[in-house]
């Protein structure tokens, strides 16, 4: 949602300030709370608790990674470097534990879970086709995405448990 210049994700504020040619972002967990500056990070996603902010942070080169960034301290943690390919829709499971994001790698466009220890990156799907979109069920038991597997586009759901894959994707 976007009004008056604030965005408004997952119930949080966040205000994009251009300048430049980097791009600021002021993020507080309600309107009324002291502002965290972030720069030449874009923050994605709020933790459940709305302490922590997820963020695709660009680096020199065009390289990107994942990390973390808690609202009290604004002290950036990378999780992982993901090089230049890039990283698209990346969003916390229900418990925190983990993160689903879309990636091009090799050509093929398919949806990754990492541990939030930056430590294991499960590979959910991988086919020729397009995979992106993933975000969570509320129970965190599946992840959903888009995908043209089907020679159109249909959302489809993988069961994960502990970051893993449980069963082959289903078309919802």
């Amino acid at each position: 949602l976007h009004v008056l210049g604030y965005h408004l994700a997952y119930g949080q504020w966040l205000l994009r300030m251009p300048r430049g040619g980097l791009e600021e972002w002021l993020a507080a967990n309600h309107p009324d709370a002291t502002w965290l500056l972030i720069t030449a990070h874009e923050p994605v996603d709020w933790s459940q608790d709305g302490k922590s902010l997820l963020c695709i942070l660009h680096h020199a080169g065009n390289s990107m990674a994942l990390g973390i960034v808690p609202v009290e301290s604004g002290e950036v943690r990378q999780l992982i470097t993901l090089g230049w390919n890039g990283v698209g829709h990346p969003r916390f499971s229900p418990d925190g534990r983990f993160i689903a994001y879309d990636r091009k790698e090799n050509g093929n466009h398919d949806i990754y879970v990492l541990a939030l220890d930056g430590m294991r990156i499960t590979r959910l799907t991988n086919l020729p086709s397009k995979e992106d979109s993933p975000g969570w069920s509320a129970d965190g038991k599946y992840v959903l995405f888009s995908s043209n597997r089907s020679g159109q586009s249909d959302l489809w759901a993988v069961q994960v448990r502990n970051g893993e894959t449980v069963d082959a994707p289903v078309r919802i």
